[in-house]
């Protein structure tokens, strides 16, 4: 796993796809200040104000997710270059968790860069009126994360599942978002089922939207919804994955 880890990383490193991608970390949420410094007035144009808005903008990151997962994975099914991994004698579970865990570091690194981005331009550009707004922001992702982590697990297995983008992508579409909104679209006020997913929601996203961190015991239950979403992916998908001819 340690050598089919650094291979990867080389390879990765030298995407420009990657660097791209960091730019846009970088530059998306320099522009958003810029614009909120030139046009939001005294009223808007404060650090108070951007980072309440950032923390009702948690649900962007389940849009970027599959990007993520494309942009480490999808190529390879495109090139056909998984199938002369395992060829070569590298196994099935080592390139399904190794690409997962290098989604991961992407992730990471690409949260850290847009954070940093976010902040530093804010604090630099605009006119400080608290952080209390800032340390909730930062707080938040402490329950963002496990949400964030479950809807990666679910659109990495989707992806080794269907190995090409536009499945992948409606699929995932499909689970995370369009379930979610159809449930609350159709459910019947005053069943026991609503009742208990307006106390407890069981879906990453709906959470996400609910700030389910900030309810009572938010926390555990992030973790438990986010936990809970990527074991059952994993189970539900490396068997498939362990037994499929990579084309």
């Amino acid at each position: 796993m340690a050598n089919y880890l650094k291979s990867e990383l080389y390879r990765v490193v030298h995407k420009k796809a990657l660097y791209f991608f960091l730019a846009a970390c970088i530059w998306v949420p320099l522009f958003m200040t810029l614009l909120t410094a030139a046009s939001g007035g005294d009223n808007y144009a404060n650090t108070e104000f951007v980072f309440k808005a950032a923390s009702n903008m948690w649900s962007l990151l389940f849009f970027i997710i599959p990007l993520i997962v494309s942009l480490m994975v999808a190529d390879e099914f495109t090139d056909g270059t998984l199938k002369n991994t395992v060829a070569y004698g590298i196994s099935r579970s080592t390139v399904f968790y190794g690409k997962w865990m290098m989604e991961l570091l992407l992730l990471a690194i690409s949260w850290a860069v847009t954070y940093l981005a976010l902040a530093g331009s804010v604090f630099l550009l605009l006119p400080n009126n608290g952080t209390s707004s800032f340390n909730e922001f930062t707080s938040a992702i402490v329950g963002v994360l496990p949400l964030t982590l479950a809807a990666l697990t679910i659109s990495h297995c989707l992806c080794f599942l269907s190995e090409k983008p536009m499945p992948h992508l409606v699929a995932y579409a499909a689970i995370i978002i369009v379930l979610p909104e159809l449930y609350f679209m159709f459910a019947k006020e005053g069943t026991a089922l609503s009742e208990i997913v307006s106390k407890v929601p069981v879906f990453p996203y709906a959470a996400v939207n609910d700030l389910a961190w900030l309810m009572p015991n938010g926390l555990i239950l992030c973790w438990t919804i986010g936990t809970g979403y990527a074991l059952v992916a994993f189970l539900l998908s490396f068997r498939q994955v362990e037994t499929k001819e990579f084309k």
